[in-house]
């Protein structure tokens, strides 16, 4: 027997910290790439270029993918409370 202790609104709250999370995700990654930037100014040569290509090359692909997953995990919590709160109504 399964015994549920989190309610659908605590699933809800922490879906929108997520949600809130991957909001801010983008502003972390622009704040890295200012950093890395200010960074090129004070180094030169060809390893300076070969990781401002990588950098700038898995810039996107963090923003994506990130993004992505905690829009995942934030819709996979709220389908979960709808689901709790369909079941609670069945066997009420």
């Amino acid at each position: 027997m399964v015994n549920i202790q989190v309610s659908p609104e605590r699933l809800r709250s922490v879906a929108s910290t997520l949600d809130s999370n991957r909001q801010e995700v983008d502003s972390t990654l622009t704040n890295m790439v200012n950093t890395i930037n200010n960074l090129q100014g004070e180094w030169t040569g060809l390893a300076q270029v070969d990781y401002a290509n990588m950098f700038n090359e898995q810039v996107p692909k963090m923003r994506t993918n990130l993004a992505e997953i905690l829009e995942n995990l934030t819709q996979d919590l709220r389908r979960i409370a709808d689901e709790f709160e369909r079941v609670d109504q069945e066997v009420i």
